[in-house]
């Protein structure tokens, strides 16, 4: 064993403390590699020919290098109207989630307000069972009412 100047014991065994750090980097580099490869996998689908990409076998690299589906897909316009409409439903979303939420809060900060006690009661009835469910419903009711009103907006 070695004792270097600043008091430090080198040497002889392996602390738990440097196991536990070498198995904690494996652990995060394994969970990294399996979070990232369907993402690298669908780009090197995207980016292979068509033809070839329908034959299989591609991982992590194109085998044939080609633009041509995004090429395809961009050309028709339909895919800008689909980013709009998305980026409107989610501006239109959140809008609508922050004002429904200020009325619902403001509501039950006042003491005099009737029925306040059932309204509280359900709040935190689902807050501790599964807080997203009737929030969820309403939610997805206004969602669709959304789509179904955009598409008909973005219509010609």
């Amino acid at each position: 064993m070695r004792k270097y100047s600043d008091g430090k014991i080198t040497g002889g065994k392996i602390s738990g403390g440097k196991i536990f750090e070498c198995m904690n980097a494996l652990l995060m580099i394994f969970i990294c590699i399996i979070t990232l490869y369907p993402f690298i996998n669908t780009a090197a689908i995207s980016l292979d020919n068509g033809i070839d990409a329908v034959r299989g076998g591609i991982y992590l690299w194109p085998r044939v290098f080609s633009l041509k589906s995004y090429k395809v897909v961009f050309s028709d316009g339909n895919i800008l109207d689909a980013a709009f409409i998305s980026v409107l439903k989610t501006l239109v979303g959140i809008a609508a989630t922050v004002i429904c939420t200020g009325i619902f809060a403001f509501g039950l900060s006042k003491k005099h307000l009737v029925g306040r006690k059932f309204y509280l009661l359900a709040c935190l009835f689902t807050l501790f069972f599964y807080g997203g469910i009737i929030p969820n419903t309403w939610y997805t009711g206004i969602y669709t009412l959304l789509t179904i009103s955009l598409s008909i907006y973005c219509r010609d």
